[in-house]
């Protein structure tokens, strides 16, 4: 692994997936997450658009997933 890979993302110690961000990059990607999620009830009322809710929601959680996988650290196994 080269020594100048920083990883956005740690590893939790136990369970699966992720801590809290290392750096500012991953702390952007929470925000991003958190802007869009808030837009997506402006824009798609639950009560009234539910389905394109829930996929607008769906996405956000998968571009969140994506970047963990693509700048976290490698999960711990076991």
């Amino acid at each position: 692994m080269p020594a100048s890979r920083r990883y956005w993302f740690r590893a939790k110690p136990s369970g699966l997936g992720w801590d809290l961000p290392l750096c500012w990059q991953g702390w952007g990607v929470y925000a991003l997450a958190l802007v869009a999620i808030v837009a997506s009830f402006v824009l798609f009322p639950p009560n009234r658009q539910l389905v394109p809710f829930l996929a607008v929601h769906g996405g956000i959680v998968l571009v969140v997933l994506i970047a963990c996988l693509w700048k976290g650290e490698p999960l711990r196994r076991g």
